[in-house]
């Protein structure tokens, strides 16, 4: 009997000790939980129809970045700790969003962004190349590049375009997956290829282009993406780099294309003007509105992601829209209202 029972409770002792240290190594540390604490966050910013700024780093909670000033944004970028906030100028903080500064030329003056350019992709920061690029009045191309997060700006100058090209106007930027970084003049259309920094911008020559006319560059993985913003010419993809140009099915016709990206390069959706937001299956768009209100306006779209300390990754997709800031935790298939608001630029 007295051998039996320690026997049982040391069967007991074993087992719970082998329980609690299969539950500590999977998912406790020093009593905490690591499935619930996110070692890398994100941080989302979005500026609301009144000039308006606003943080959030979980979707829960947000902090007003900046106060209304009744002047509508066309871009905000991040690079480095700073934030790049593009209205009629550029504007930049280096403190957390406490003070904005002009962005400044390197040689004087102030560096102007292209009033022709009406969208996100007008600026990209690029880390591959230590620089950040925006599409700009005063420049020889239209390019001006910076490579202290913001702070001043240099021309791209003609002696960086293979054959010194001159006169152009660039008004959007996107890099591809490999790495490469591809600007687009609307007049043509042109495009243009990067590698690196130290490299010349070449011309691609396009076999059969994109419409002329108000597009700007996205990319999804190594596709390279333009669209319409007016909606006539639709959403157009190339899978040879740029050399030929076909478009896409299921865009919904007389539809402003106000935003169209690939967040973290997993799905590709296109916003509308007032017929929400179209997701990317196979070969079609196919409208993907469930969670939204009827006639939806989406503005911006843009994927963040949460590292635990597990290393288990958690996505979200969140959208800009007429009716608030919306997040998806399927890849655009069903969408939840995080926060209220006439909602124009998300990054």
């Amino acid at each position: 009997m007295r051998s039996g029972k320690l026997y049982f409770l040391h069967t007991i002792i074993l087992t719970v000790v082998i329980g609690s240290l299969i539950a500590t190594g999977c998912r406790k540390e020093n009593g905490i939980d690591n499935n619930k604490v996110v070692r890398t966050p994100y941080g989302l910013y979005f500026s609301d129809r009144l000039g308006a700024m606003y943080n959030t780093n979980d979707g829960k909670t947000f902090r007003v970045v900046f106060p209304t000033d009744g002047y509508n944004a066309r871009a905000i970028a991040t690079s480095g700790n700073n934030i790049l906030w593009i209205k009629n100028n550029l504007h930049v903080s280096a403190d957390n969003g406490l003070n904005f500064n002009p962005g400044r030329l390197s040689t004087s003056g102030l560096v102007t962004p292209s009033p022709q350019a009406k969208w996100q992709n007008m600026i990209l920061d690029v880390p591959s190349q230590g620089r950040v690029y925006m599409a700009t009045a005063n420049s020889t191309n239209g390019v001006a590049w910076s490579e202290n997060n913001g702070i001043t700006w240099d021309d791209d100058a003609a002696p960086a375009w293979e054959g010194g090209l001159s006169g152009l106007s660039i008004q959007s930027f996107s890099q591809l997956k490999n790495g490469e970084l591809y600007a687009m003049d609307n007049s043509g259309p042109r495009l243009f290829m990067r590698k690196q920094k130290t490299d010349p911008w070449k011309e691609v020559v396009m076999v059969t282009p994109p419409p002329a006319g108000k597009c700007y560059l996205s990319h999804f993985n190594n596709a390279l993406i333009a669209v319409d913003v007016t909606g006539a010419g639709g959403i157009f993809y190339s899978d040879d780099f740029g050399l030929n140009w076909t478009n896409y099915a299921g865009v919904p016709s007389n539809q402003e294309l106000f935003s169209v990206a690939a967040p973290l390069d997993q799905v590709l959706l296109a916003g509308t003007d007032s017929a929400g937001i179209y997701r990317l299956v196979g070969d079609t768009f196919q409208a993907s509105n469930n969670g939204l209100m009827p006639f939806t306006k989406v503005y911006g779209i843009v994927g963040k992601q949460d590292i635990y300390k597990n290393e288990v990754i958690k996505q979200f997709v969140y959208i800009a829209t007429s009716n608030g800031v919306f997040r998806s935790e399927d890849l655009g298939q069903n969408w939840t209202l995080v926060r209220p608001g006439d909602i124009r630029v998300i990054y």
